[in-house]
């Protein structure tokens, strides 16, 4: 059964279900009547400066329309008007200067309100005054040099107070007093010039000094005395066909990449020059080839692995032809490219 309401907008009576009204509704005659009833607005009167505003219904439904403005609204929520209002201001007398000052009610819980300035709080906390305060300073006399000194007396008790100076510490700690003394220095012979020189004693106890200086080891390990002596081949000149030109192939063949480790040549860094192109090595070390009737065998090596192939010359030869096989057979690079532009390139 229906009941009679009258519409809020048109005053018009209709009729609507009780369940609708439970569930608030009921209140207009139709769409149009509830879209205009919700747009209108209702005039107000601000409580602080006294002008009349309007503001929707739907607004004083949420708690809003009491002020014309946000300034209104402020001025009547500041101070004691505010609901986090805890007292305001009160009157404090500094503890160090004896000056009045005025700080906020609630600061006095966290211990706030004893100073009306940094200053002042840390004048109150100098010397004896601060909580951390353990004595102040102490006179020592120095161990060494027997001069009188001052020193923090908390620091005393953590064994400082002995020495007035760094200078008196390393004097009372040098020589058989430090703790890491050793045995001093030990005489020895150069086995390059038979000089006489002195080197700390812990370093002859593991066998590595025999030069007196680096121009001694140099000598020493130079010519045929040098552990990868292969006859003076290095003095011996480069075939004339091993150029520039050449050089450029055999990268471009491989792709500017190292054949050992795979670097490319954007990594190839040496130190104080930066980036460089990668050294092309001669596998089996024939400087003549090109020249002599034997074809070239030339591929790129990084600079770290082609000082490394001087000491493993025998092991790198194996894995460089290892791996060229290998790539022609899979199809990594092309045998009859390799054997026209590198092995028998023309003049």
């Amino acid at each position: 059964m229906k009941v009679k309401r009258i519409c809020a907008t048109c005053g018009k009576e209709f009729f609507v279900k009780p369940s609708t009204i439970k569930n608030g509704g009921g209140k207009y005659c139709s769409d149009d009547c509830r879209h205009v009833g919700r747009r209108s607005k209702v005039k107000r009167v601000c409580p602080v400066c006294g002008e009349d505003f309007f503001v929707h219904l739907s607004g004083i439904k949420r708690g809003q329309g009491k002020y014309c403005s946000r300034e209104c609204m402020g001025k009547a929520t500041t101070g004691k008007n505010n609901p986090s209002w805890n007292g305001g201001k009160i009157k404090r007398i500094c503890k160090t200067c004896g000056e009045e000052f005025y700080i906020n009610k609630y600061k006095l819980k966290t211990g706030e309100g004893v100073y009306c300035s940094r200053e002042c709080m840390a004048e109150g906390y100098k010397g004896e005054k601060s909580p951390v305060w353990k004595g102040g300073l102490s006179k020592r006399i120095c161990q060494i040099c027997g001069k009188e000194f001052l020193i923090i007396t908390a620091k005393i008790k953590n064994g400082f107070g002995k020495y007035c100076s760094n200078e008196c510490f390393a004097r009372d700690h040098s020589g058989e007093k430090s703790s890491s003394w050793k045995g001093g220095k030990a005489k020895c012979i150069c086995k390059e010039c038979g000089k006489e020189f002195e080197v700390i004693k812990c370093r002859t106890e593991r066998g590595n000094v025999k030069y007196c200086s680096k121009e001694c080891f140099g000598r020493a390990h130079t010519g045929e005395k040098s552990s990868i002596w292969k006859g003076g081949i290095s003095f011996f000149p480069y075939c004339p066909k091993f150029n520039e030109r050449r050089k450029k192939a055999v990268r471009d063949f491989f792709n500017n990449m190292c054949l050992a480790c795979g670097k490319m040549s954007s990594e190839n860094i040496v130190r104080k020059k930066g980036v460089i192109n990668l050294p092309v090595h001669h596998a089996d070390h024939d400087k003549e080839q090109g020249c002599n009737g034997k074809p070239f065998n030339l591929v790129p090596l990084c600079n770290d692995c082609h000082y490394d192939e001087l000491h493993n010359e025998e092991e790198y030869r194996q894995y460089i032809n290892k791996t060229l096989r290998e790539g022609f057979k899979w199809g990594i690079w092309n045998e009859e490219e390799y054997i026209k532009q590198v092995m028998y390139p023309d003049n």
